[in-house]
């Protein structure tokens, strides 16, 4: 399969609810997916990152249900353990539209719960204006939960009636992980 299509049948994928055994068996055997295969995945399998990063596409899925750009946090979500080189590979797959967004939330990963008072918080909030919402909710899918400072983030970011939507519907979908 050429990249393009390779990365038009991973998006159509991601975009489905319940496709994650699809996204696995993709990866695993189109060559041109590599590079995301190898972030997803690692070297092995059974003891590369698959089990974690399969348990944040689920999570993402089910906190972001109905939301446009959930295939784009599923996307994220299988690279997010991989160093961000990973973004051009991503760019090779047909995804070049999604690597701004996707470099937004890599690179502000964890910056909301390792906030440490209402002064990183608002820093925070405040330079990631454009990207807080698809940030916010990946942290939130990432750790299945919310933290103090994801709430005072969420609060300050005018995003808390969302944030309350994330988790009720991980909270109504919880699977015993």
């Amino acid at each position: 399969m050429s990249d393009r299509a390779a990365g038009t049948a991973l998006r159509a994928l991601l975009e489905r609810p319940h496709a994650l055994a699809d996204v696995e068996d993709l990866l695993a055997r189109d060559p041109s997916l590599a590079g995301v295969r190898a972030a997803a995945m690692g070297d092995d399998r059974a003891r590369g990152p698959w089990a974690h990063v399969a348990a944040v596409v689920d999570r993402v899925e089910r906190a972001a249900a109905g939301d446009d750009d959930a295939w784009l946090l599923k996307l994220v979500a299988l690279v997010h353990e991989a160093p961000r080189e990973t973004l051009g590979m991503i760019a090779d797959a047909g995804f070049a539209d999604a690597v701004p967004i996707a470099d937004a939330i890599l690179s502000g990963f964890g910056e909301i719960w390792k906030a440490r008072d209402a002064a990183d918080v608002g820093r925070i909030v405040a330079s990631r204006s454009a990207t807080l919402r698809a940030l916010l909710l990946f942290e939130v899918a990432h750790e299945d939960a919310a933290t103090t400072a994801m709430r005072a983030a969420a609060r300050a970011g005018g995003l808390e009636r969302e944030l309350d939507g994330w988790l009720a519907r991980l909270a109504a979908t919880r699977r015993h992980e």
